[in-house]
């Protein structure tokens, strides 16, 4: 068994966009298995982001997660230990397989820490860099002069030493989920609930149904639950429900045999054996057909399904998370979904407020963005004050999708500020464009119209009524009377 061993760094990250030194490797060479090792969990996501691509251009290789905690990735009293103890434990897995090791992903100090245990003899393995120039070459040290490294007993106690601080660093590692948590962005009382949610959930078994309107972010919700749990390091499968085709679903998720059906030249897994031990989150639940729906609730039940064309049943242990944009109670009611599904889904649910109700999250949201962005094309972009009024003003029926296409568009642009005409927003601005309709019968303008004012702006402004006067253009003391005679 040929294995490769590397650091996920942080040109591996979007693995979509861009090919880093972890996949050139693979690309070029014949590996059965892969071990990915992150230092911190922010690198989770960009780990499974791999592993997806992976098992869609290179379908024989299996990719697994392996934990190297070090929260300063260039102190190698912390680094070493981490690595010695994960490559331990590798080996002890596959003490006969034939190892490569990357020495381009990562920190120098990763690197260097990698050569240590190679020429310490702690691991025989092939060493590899990758460079534009060169592409992939082996890294030998056969020099004359290249000093021995020993493991004496000296090293050994001290390697003992490190070894248990970095066991208590991983405990605390284990308990921090700033990084995964921090992919929340927004602080409004609405957020903050559905953030102590996720952390609650997180450590359970139990099916997480996540209720919101589309473009909220419903993914990285079910993708934060996931990486917070004991199942961070399996993988986290996300399936649209309405993108999958009625008559290859079952195939999909449960895979198929050579000879199901037309076209099915040879075996294939599923969904579910791919996510086993991990999560399966399956976006638009309400769009699975009702026969799949019979078929999920038997998963949900003992884990066992039964490929397109076998005979035999089999079992994967994976957690479900759903979401939907519609509220499935209705759908129940109507009898266009099953009422035992209904409730085995229902376990734990989270509801994701649109964007419109976030308050200035949205601003948070879109600097997040724009650094993001910043980050991904080298740029030193900023939002400047028009174009975040813009921003404030708009909608938002798109909730976060829609911000994220703008902003997107918005970096087309040469400089280094964000200005208003650069916030292209394509169809109504509800704020300025939006249709009035009067009824026939008419409307009181102090009953019907301008209370939902006065509580929207009591809401944004967190409850403080100076504030929210301020907002509306109102004296204080006359927002305070109108108040008053609701």
């Amino acid at each position: 068994m040929n294995i490769f061993l590397s650091f996920i760094g942080n040109n591996d990250c979007y693995p979509f966009e861009k090919t880093g030194a972890v996949l050139t490797v693979l690309a070029e060479g014949n590996f059965d298995r892969a071990f990915l090792l992150y230092n911190h969990e922010k690198y989770l996501k960009p780990g499974e982001e791999i592993r997806k691509y992976c098992r869609k251009h290179f379908p024989g290789l299996k990719v697994e997660l392996q934990a190297a905690p070090a929260l300063n990735p260039t102190d190698y009293n912390l680094l070493y230990p981490a690595m010695y103890a994960a490559v331990k434990e590798i080996r002890k897995q596959h003490p006969d397989a034939q190892y490569t090791v990357s020495l381009s992903s990562g920190t120098p100090a990763m690197h260097a820490c990698w050569i240590f245990l190679v020429k310490g003899g702690v691991i025989s393995a092939r060493m590899v860099q990758v460079s534009v120039e060169s592409g992939i070459s082996e890294v030998n040290f056969d020099l004359d002069d290249f000093p021995e490294i020993r493991q004496v007993k000296e090293i050994k106690a001290e390697m003992t030493r490190l070894a248990r601080e970095n066991q208590n660093l991983k405990k605390r590692l284990k308990t921090e989920d700033r990084g995964m948590i921090g992919r929340i962005i927004g602080s409004c009382p609405k957020m903050l609930a559905v953030k102590e949610q996720v952390r609650h959930f997180a450590n359970g078994e139990n099916p997480v149904f996540i209720y919101g309107e589309t473009g909220t972010g419903k993914e990285v919700l079910a993708e934060a639950v996931h990486y917070l749990s004991p199942r961070k390091e399996k993988p986290f499968i996300p399936i649209n429900c309405g993108a999958v085709s009625p008559h290859l679903a079952e195939s999909e998720f449960f895979g198929h045999c050579k000879g199901a059906f037309t076209g099915a030249t040879s075996k294939k897994d599923g969904i579910f054996r791919h996510a086993d031990g991990g999560t399966v989150f399956l976006d638009e639940i309400a769009d699975l057909p009702s026969d799949m729906q019979v078929k999920l609730l038997r998963v949900l039940e003992n884990g066992s399904f039964t490929p397109v064309g076998s005979a035999k049943s089999e079992h994967a242990d994976v957690r479900i998370i759903s979401a939907a944009n519609a509220q499935l109670a209705d759908l129940v009611k109507e009898k266009k979904f099953r009422e035992d599904l209904f409730w085995r889904i229902m376990g734990s649910r989270i509801e994701l407020p649109p964007l419109r109700e976030r308050g200035n999250d949205i601003l948070m949201i879109a600097g997040h963005m724009v650094e993001e962005m910043n980050g991904k094309q080298e740029k030193k972009k900023r939002l400047g004050k028009s174009a975040a009024d813009r921003i404030l003003r708009h909608h938002w029926p798109g909730n976060v999708r829609e911000l994220r296409n703008v902003i997107q568009t918005a970096f087309v642009y040469p400089g280094d500020e964000i200005e208003a005409e650069h916030i292209h927003i394509v169809g109504v601005d509800f704020s300025e464009e939006r249709e009035i309709v009067i009824p026939d019968k008419g409307l009181d303008l102090n009953r019907d119209i301008l209370p939902k004012y006065y509580k929207a702006a009591l809401k944004k402004c967190g409850g403080n009524k100076a504030k929210a006067a301020k907002l509306l253009g109102l004296e204080p003391h006359t927002f305070r009377a109108r108040l008053r005679s609701l």
